[in-house]
């Protein structure tokens, strides 16, 4: 979701106003009052799509449900920490936002999510056959090599928002799960809760 805003306060309340205008793809109306609630409670969404799994044929198609978003740093370690015990397959990149050069920190991976990855990125999709086979994997998220690789549209953003995202020490997050078919809304929602 690409939306320019001028501040903090300004960016959250466009971005609940996008959401709530269903102003997203048709994918997402699934996930729009998860995704509210969830901005409401303090992570700022930039994107996101639902966990949905289609019959095409001769093969499913499965896509991952991720979330991306500004979030302040100050409170990472707790909410992964929590996040990770209500569900231990939920994986956090964070990028720390700083404007000589941005911060890398992978919560909760293991070395089978750095060899499933490709280039860097982790899949969102799956084609699977009927007889268990992976056939491919497509579209990737999750930035797990280097900071550069963002894809947040803060190239569109006022010098006086970015600056805001600095001083207020924000990390832009990906969430998602290596458990492909975890909707895991849920459990972020429950997690802000309590934070």
């Amino acid at each position: 979701m690409e939306i320019s805003a001028n501040n903090l306060v300004e960016l959250k309340r466009k971005v609940i106003a996008a959401i709530s205008n269903n102003r997203l793809e048709e994918e997402s109306d699934i996930i729009l009052d998860e995704l509210i609630l969830i901005n409401q409670l303090g992570l700022i969404t930039t994107e996101s799509q639902p966990h949905t799994v289609k019959d095409i044929g001769l093969y499913l198609w499965t896509q991952r449900a991720f979330l991306v978003g500004f979030f302040p740093n100050k409170l990472m370690f707790n909410f992964v920490n929590k996040l990770t015990k209500i569900n231990p397959d939920i994986l956090v990149s964070e990028t720390i936002l700083n404007p000589d050069g941005d911060e890398l920190v992978l919560w909760n991976f293991e070395q089978m999510d750095y060899d499933f990855a490709v280039k860097g990125r982790y899949p969102l999709h799956m084609k699977t056959s009927y007889n268990g086979n992976i056939e491919n994997l497509e579209g990737f998220t999750a930035n797990i090599k280097r900071p550069s690789l963002r894809d947040d549209y803060m190239e569109n953003y006022s010098d006086f928002l970015l600056e805001q995202l600095y001083s207020n020490h924000y990390s832009l997050i990906e969430i998602y799960s290596r458990n492909i078919n975890d909707n895991l809304f849920d459990d972020i929602i429950e997690v802000l809760k309590i934070l």
